[in-house]
């Protein structure tokens, strides 16, 4: 899922991200839920496995930190106090038992379907079988779905039982659903409340995104409100001082606004922005180099 020589996942997903219908990658709380979507698959495929540092906790520094690829990178134990990320640890900590307990994980009989939007990974085993599915798309999806058998399948983290009849049927999925779907009834993981998007919220999700960055001395801040609230945009060190706030203003109408970082003189360095509206707290980083 990661290597030591491409860039972060979790970065990748902050900085980049895709952003539609209300549904936006580049919001923490989105961003750590794609990750455990993206490892339900990984460690489903049979053999070994390499998690890069706090990969499991959705660390989101560059590759580049530092300088290098190859350059120390900070340590970040007080992830593990955000109960968001430390939700991320235990999807990664039940699945990794998974395949410590159970054959089918590493099994030589299964089928990778990687190319599509709709990722599969069948597993065939003698105990049980495992169909694990990560919808990967920013929208809401119906895929057809071929299971190996017919019969009651159970999924892993519901606990849903669904009663397959044809091993060719069609399942809906949200934006980033993930589901693992086995032939034997398992221990329902222990995961909180599950990392999911519901089109049915109606949360607002205001967006922040910062350019050029990296850069040389100043940068520009923009950023979008949905709804009447509150915001406040304060710019940080890495380790977690704070340095000035860039943006406060109570009631803040919807619209799209800017600022800059103009008038800091800002030093080479990372810098942590983060933008707390409307009962959210979403954060990027500033590359000044």
């Amino acid at each position: 899922m990661e290597s030591n020589d491409e860039e972060r996942l979790m970065y990748k997903a902050l900085q980049f991200g895709k952003t539609t219908y209300g549904y936006s990658t580049k919001v923490l709380d989105t961003a750590l839920q794609r990750i455990a979507m993206c490892a339900n698959i990984f460690f489903a495929v049979p053999g070994p496995k390499m998690i890069w540092q706090f990969g499991e906790l959705g660390y989101d520094y560059s590759i580049e930190y530092g300088g290098a690829n190859i350059s120390p990178k900070p340590i970040r134990w007080d992830y593990y106090s955000d109960w968001k990320r430390f939700r991320l640890y235990r999807t990664y900590c039940e699945l990794m038992n998974l395949r410590r307990q159970y054959s089918a994980f590493s099994t030589t009989n299964f089928n990778i379907q990687v190319g599509g939007l709709l990722k599969r990974v069948t597993l065939l085993d003698n105990f049980m079988n495992v169909v694990a599915l990560s919808h990967m798309d920013v929208v809401s999806g119906t895929y057809p779905v071929t299971f190996p058998n017919t019969g009651t399948w159970y999924e892993f983290y519901s606990g849903e039982q669904i009663a397959v009849t044809n091993t060719s049927t069609t399942i809906t999925f949200k934006p980033g659903d993930y589901r693992l779907y086995t032939t034997q009834p398992l221990p329902l993981p222990d995961l909180g409340t599950p990392l999911t998007y519901d089109e049915t919220d109606k949360e607002p999700i205001n967006t922040i995104e910062v350019f050029p960055n990296p850069a040389e001395h100043q940068a520009t801040i923009r950023f979008q409100v949905s709804v009447k609230t509150d915001v406040q945009i304060h710019l940080y060190d890495l380790n977690g001082r704070f340095i000035r706030s860039l943006f406060q203003q109570n009631d803040t109408p919807p619209g799209v606004y800017s600022t800059s970082t103009e008038a800091l003189n800002l030093t080479q360095g990372i810098y942590l922005i983060e933008m707390q509206s409307g009962g959210t707290l979403q954060s990027t980083r500033l590359v000044v180099h």
